[in-house]
């Protein structure tokens, strides 16, 4: 379960992808999308193995420090 980061307003959620621990790849920021974003986006990751690691987080975009909101490895 995934949580809500903000205290007032709507969050700004982002999804980066970790692939085996080198390269990021990142979604546009959905800005006031709260808890249940759209991106409408796609991300082409170099997958050459079954045994590729890709590590998915979703944040939320603030000022200062960007809140995680939760991740799942595959």
């Amino acid at each position: 379960m995934y949580k809500n980061t903000e205290l007032i307003g709507e969050m700004d959620p982002y999804v980066a992808i970790n692939w085996n621990g080198k390269k990021k790849y990142r979604t546009t920021t959905a800005k006031n999308a709260g808890m249940q974003p759209e991106w409408n986006q796609t991300l082409e990751i170099p997958v050459s193995s079954m045994s590729d690691e890709i590590t998915i987080s979703c944040h939320d975009k603030d000022l200062i420090y960007d809140d995680f909101v939760g991740s799942r490895k595959f």
